[in-house]
């Protein structure tokens, strides 16, 4: 008998097969569960370092208990890891159902509870790694040496982690709802178990064998269909959901004819909305688009000035920027937003089609800054979603030095961070500080000014030391400002590239 007929081979082929596709499952399960806990937890270091941490434990778990199974002196491998896969199909397909059940939503974006996270994700983790020492034994019976069989499946284990984080990342993710993915992969591994269960049978049980396939595709289907629909974070269903690379996009609705609102939310903040009728802005810290309306309007009356470029980092739900287009007709209003979801959903749904003079660069804030020169007259930041998640490497000293030669000269930066101006030492006082190295005028705008407590804080800020800028939000909420020199924060707080614990310090709002 020729090697290419010989059973041995088919069945070293099925159960490298299944423990390669049960390795690239874990890393799928450990990257679609930041889907399902970012809109619960916020987009943060804390929540990354919940799930590798989990997923780990998962698999430490797992390789022990599968060891010791395959261990037993009268255990049947073949069957084991049939069962294996089986009970790995389940957990993973009921996993969107479970964090339903075990991680309710949290207001506040807290550390996920790690107990809760574990049963979730860290039991179907286990129950795929578990996989491994069987089959181990296995290429042990059909021939191999422990060694070598030990090293292909150390070598699938690395191959399938490779191809499942590749895979699920740029190309299921973009396609498919990340809840309908779980039940997705529970069916896989199903007919994983199924190949098992038939490999190296010279008459299998193809009708019982059918029947249990039939039993199991129901129940994936079943969980699946539980689990269609996440928590909802707002009254009403959303007129559009999608998971795109970075979040779960979500638009919602309320009101009706010329009251109509838009409203969009990034995982579970809300992000902007508008008015649809008239394209007007909703919440209020997005009136401080008027700082960069108010400051070029002034500059507009020289009579040699040029017709003024934006630049906008983070679009949310355009609003801000909708609003400085329209109301400043000349200009060119460029918006760096990452997201091209999100920048679809401004087109379909926040009428930034209907403005010429707006255009989106889909590209990071800082790509768009080292393109740009020094071309704009004005550049509002308003790119970090509350204190939940907070890109970090827009918070440091190199980033503010970019966004600064980015600026013609005279020209003025907006922001708008959340934090409380009567602390000595935290993210906001580590963000003025930052900014004051950088530029030698900021001007502070709490929104419930001078009183503590957490709040919107707009800032404006010049490169010019002689700047001006105690006028430009007049007639915002944000009217009364104050220098940032008047701060009582303790020395040393600056944030840099190299050492910016911009999550670290937005926890501290948080407890």
């Amino acid at each position: 008998m020729t090697e290419q007929g010989n059973p041995r081979t088919m069945t070293r082929f099925v159960f490298c097969a299944a423990a390669l596709a049960a390795n690239g499952v874990v890393m799928s399960v450990e990257m679609l569960s930041t889907r399902l806990l970012f809109p619960r937890y916020g987009n943060t270091v804390f929540t990354w370092s919940a799930v590798i941490s989990i997923i780990i434990a998962g698999l430490f778990l797992g390789y022990m208990a599968g060891g010791w199974l395959a261990d037993r002196p009268k255990a049947s491998l073949k069957k084991l890891v049939f069962w294996e896969l089986l009970a790995a199909g389940i957990l993973t397909a009921a996993v969107p159902w479970l964090c339903d059940a075990a991680l309710p939503p949290s207001p506040t974006g807290n550390t996920p509870p790690l107990i809760g996270c574990f049963l979730v994700f860290g039991l179907p983790a286990a129950a795929l790694a578990s996989v491994g020492p069987a089959v181990v034994g296995i290429l042990v019976e059909e021939g191999w040496s422990a060694s070598f069989s030990s090293g292909v499946v150390s070598s699938l284990a690395a191959a399938g982690s490779i191809g499942g984080t590749l895979l699920t990342t740029f190309t299921l993710i973009p396609a498919f709802g990340v809840r309908s993915l779980f039940g997705g992969l529970g069916a896989v591994l199903g007919l994983s178990s199924l190949a098992v269960a038939l490999a190296g049978r010279k008459s299998p049980r193809v009708r019982g064998a059918g029947v249990g396939l039939a039993v199991f595709v129901a129940a994936v289907l079943g969980l699946s269909r539980a689990a269609a629909h996440g928590p909802r974070f707002m009254a009403a269903d959303p007129v559009f959901e999608k998971d795109s690379e970075y979040q779960l996009v979500r638009v919602f609705e309320a009101g009706a004819g010329k009251d109509l609102l838009r409203v969009l939310m990034l995982d579970s903040t809300q992000e902007g909305a508008m008015r649809l009728a008239d394209r007007a802005v909703v919440f209020e810290y997005t009136t401080a688009y008027r700082l960069l309306v108010n400051f070029l309007r002034g500059r507009e009356a020289r009579p040699s000035a040029a017709a003024p470029r934006i630049l906008f980092i983070g679009g949310g739900a355009y609003s801000m920027p909708l609003r400085v287009a329209e109301e400043i007709p000349s200009s060119t209003v460029e918006v760096a937003e990452l997201d091209p979801v999100v920048e679809a959903v401004g087109r379909k749904f926040f009428r930034t089609a209907e403005t010429p003079n707006l255009r989106t660069l889909l590209q990071d804030g800082r790509q768009a800054l080292r393109l740009a020169g020094a071309r704009y007259d004005g550049i509002f930041i308003d790119a970090y979603q509350g204190v939940m998640a907070i890109p970090f490497h827009l918070t440091t000293k190199e980033f503010f030095e970019e966004v600064r030669g980015a600026l013609k000269p005279g020209g003025v930066v907006g922001m708008n961070i959340i934090g409380r101006v009567d602390e000595d030492k935290g993210l906001f006082c580590a963000m003025a500080q930052t900014l004051s190295v950088v530029f030698p005028t900021v001007r502070l705008h709490p929104i419930h000014c001078p009183k503590g407590g957490l709040q919107n804080v707009i800032v404006a800020a010049s490169p010019d030391s002689g700047a001006d800028l105690s006028g430009v939000l007049k007639g915002t909420a944000f009217s009364q400002g104050f220098d940032a020199a008047s701060l009582a924060c303790l020395p040393g707080q600056v944030l840099t590239d190299d050492h910016a614990p911009a999550e670290w310090l937005a926890a501290g709002y948080l407890r």
